[in-house]
């Protein structure tokens, strides 16, 4: 009988712990504001009670973390490229600045120009959020990894070498993607 109550004590202790971490959780997860009316008829909130006003509890908003791009190359941060240019232009065509790419399942293209066209000796390396996404001959560039939210893009033109000749203009673009709930 004696391990009985014991037993019975042990899993009250735990209940009565279990219930205060219940109430711990719920108090941290809202806040209580409260409202009513002033003399003119004006709706009012407070964080402190007040005569009158009714105690109202605020959920937090659910928010998610979105996948921050990093080491977004800028005017200040890219290589300047050498004196000795030879091409006049280099563009990033598609996709457009400020356009969105719908149900992308992580992949997209990024296609790249050039005026004069490439040199043989030199090719196009392409940056996406400041990661290197390859370097190549070609002009498009199949790209997969890509999540939901801002995309920066950056193209270059390289020697052999690694060094830096041409760099286009920055262009964001977005990746929408639907969730099953939506």
């Amino acid at each position: 009988m004696d391990r009985a109550s014991s037993i019975s004590t042990s899993l009250l202790v735990v209940f009565i712990v279990f219930l205060a971490q219940l109430m711990l959780a719920n108090t941290a997860n809202s806040t209580t504001v409260y409202k009513n009316y002033d003399a003119n008829g004006n709706l009012v909130f407070s964080d402190e009670p007040f005569e009158g006003a009714e105690a109202i509890d605020v959920k937090p908003i659910p928010t998610i973390n979105l996948h921050l791009p990093k080491n977004i190359p800028t005017s200040s941060t890219t290589t300047a490229p050498v004196t000795t240019d030879t091409y006049q232009s280099l563009d990033i065509t598609s996709p457009v600045a400020d356009s969105s790419i719908v149900n992308t399942a992580g992949a997209g293209t990024v296609n790249v120009t050039s005026s004069p066209g490439l040199q043989s000796d030199h090719q196009y390396k392409l940056l996406i959020n400041g990661e290197n996404q390859g370097t190549q001959s070609s002009n498009s560039f199949a790209i997969t990894g890509l999540f939901r939210g801002a995309h920066t893009a950056v193209a270059q033109i390289v020697k052999g070498s690694g060094e830096v000749i041409k760099v286009s203009a920055p262009v964001t673009f977005f990746v929408r993607q639907h969730s099953i709930r939506h």
